[in-house]
């Protein structure tokens, strides 16, 4: 708004300054009709009466008003000056977004990872993209973002719950939607996976070792881009010596 104050400005002072000077040229001349205050020999006339007199007599004494009609441009030419300067912020250009910012970005759909509310609408993610909610500890965001996400999801999901507060909770509801499956190896009641299990005893995979040579020749990326991939795709080399 400060911006559009000073071009106001500059319009205003540029157009009397204008209209003073062409009054000054002419003599002040009858003509040009009653001033609005005399000051002796000077005469104050409107800042809008340049722009009567231009309409009347400009297309046939072009010359007369040229000096008047640069005095005008000057002080356009000035209060555009805000407008075409670009600074860079002091402090940054975050800013909190705006409702428009959160459609425009499709984070107020229906469905999707809870990030939290905008009056009375809620703000999910629907996208391929990570999120990172930061936050102090205590300040909600399991009970705020975690736990109404995951009675909202509709996919799978693979929880780290080291309390076990977001099994207890969610996992009722869950179970109504598929299979929860909990992995817990300090608890006795919680299911099992045993990666010894994939060794068959019936084929060349009965020993221990030529277990973890397969699972060491599969895991890795064995494509070397470059000298910093020497490591991942050798790994199946290494031995275990006990």
């Amino acid at each position: 708004m400060k911006r559009y104050g000073l071009a106001l400005l500059a319009l205003s002072v540029g157009s009397w300054m204008a209209t003073q000077l062409f009054a000054y040229q002419m003599h002040y001349q009858p003509a040009l009709g009653p001033p609005l205050v005399s000051v002796g020999l000077y005469r104050l006339y409107a800042p809008t009466a340049g722009v009567t007199w231009a309409w009347r007599w400009a297309w046939q004494h072009p010359q007369a008003f040229r000096p008047a009609g640069f005095v005008l441009l000057a002080f356009l030419a000035l209060g555009a000056v805000p407008f075409a300067r670009k600074t860079a912020p002091r402090r940054g250009v975050a800013r909190w977004a705006t409702r428009r910012d959160l459609q425009r970005q499709g984070l107020l759909t229906g469905h999707g990872m809870v990030l939290g509310r905008l009056g009375k609408t809620v703000v999910r993610h629907n996208g391929p993209e990570h999120c990172l909610i930061v936050a102090p500890t205590r300040s909600g965001k399991t009970t705020s973002l975690v736990i109404p996400t995951l009675l909202e999801w509709q996919h799978s999901v693979l929880i780290h719950d080291p309390k076990t507060e977001l099994y207890d909770l969610t996992a009722g509801y869950r179970q109504s939607l598929g299979r929860v499956i909990r992995l817990d190896p300090t608890s006795a009641t919680s299911q099992q996976f045993n990666p010894l299990s994939a060794i068959r005893l019936s084929t060349e995979d009965r020993t221990f070792g030529s277990f973890l040579q397969k699972w060491t020749f599969d895991l890795p990326m064995h494509r070397v881009v470059s000298r910093r991939h020497v490591f991942e795709a050798n790994t199946n080399r290494f031995t275990l010596v006990p």
